[in-house]
């Protein structure tokens, strides 16, 4: 069922604040961006004819020109954005890995919602479990934690628990950094999961975020490089925290 509402809210939401308020038009706005994409999906996908009406498709053609409208009047960037929508939906068992382009990252394999390790061919890090990787992982995490204030930082989100925090705040970061991504793409990773989980984050003040607890992060993000490395030659979970904690 389409929530036509949810649309004409927020879209007029927009319109009332992109002249006063960008940021709080920008949440509206790549609020209903993702929920367009998910909508779509169920609509060409998974929904029975007797399921949705004419008038609800007609609301998503409308609403995805509009927002083509807007990206080339505002530079939204939508399909910068596009692919980790695609990859979250994924995430959310809302369409499988042959619905869309994989996305793939050389040197280090990482997936946000498989402790940021991903499975592939060629991955050395078949032989070991969850479990075991959470070692290397968590040690990193907990690292993190004492390089600022996390009971004070964790207060900024009031409705997310603290284990959203530390894999889809703290972790994308660390990641994101070790990788390479420019800030702008991790904070794009960052957004799409907020978004799905009915969180209202400023996009701008989130990349600036990103890049001050970079610099923050610098020995977790070093960590983070050499422990990959170390897993996907072959060392165990616990030689590598015996060998990250050397620098952390």
């Amino acid at each position: 069922m389409i929530d036509k509402n949810f649309y004409f809210e927020n879209l007029s939401a927009f319109d009332i604040l992109i002249d006063s308020d960008r940021k709080e038009a920008e949440k509206a706005i790549f609020k209903v961006y993702c929920i367009l994409q998910r909508d779509k999906i169920w609509l060409n996908e998974v929904a029975l004819p007797d399921e949705f009406s004419e008038e609800e498709a007609e609301l998503l053609m409308d609403v995805e020109e509009k927002l083509s409208t807007l990206d080339m009047e505002y530079g939204f960037r939508f399909d910068d954005f596009y692919k980790l929508v695609q990859q979250e939906m994924r995430d959310q068992n809302i369409i499988s890995d042959t619905d869309s382009e994989e996305d793939s990252d050389d040197g280090v394999f990482y997936d946000l919602e498989d402790d940021f390790f991903e499975e592939e061919s060629d991955n050395h890090l078949n032989h070991l479990t969850d479990e075991e990787l959470d070692i290397v992982t968590d040690f990193i995490l907990n690292s993190a934690k004492t390089r600022f204030d996390y009971p004070q930082f964790i207060t900024s989100f009031p409705s997310l628990d603290e284990d959203f925090i530390d894999v889809n705040i703290l972790m994308p970061i660390i990641v994101g950094e070790a990788v390479g991504d420019d800030p702008e793409l991790t904070a794009a990773k960052m957004l799409s999961h907020f978004i799905l989980a009915g969180f209202s984050v400023d996009r701008t003040g989130l990349v600036e975020m990103v890049k001050t607890m970079a610099k923050e992060l610098g020995r977790e993000v070093l960590a983070f490089k050499i422990a990959s490395d170390s897993l996907q030659q072959g060392a165990h979970p616990e030689d590598v925290v015996q060998q990250i904690s050397q620098i952390l």
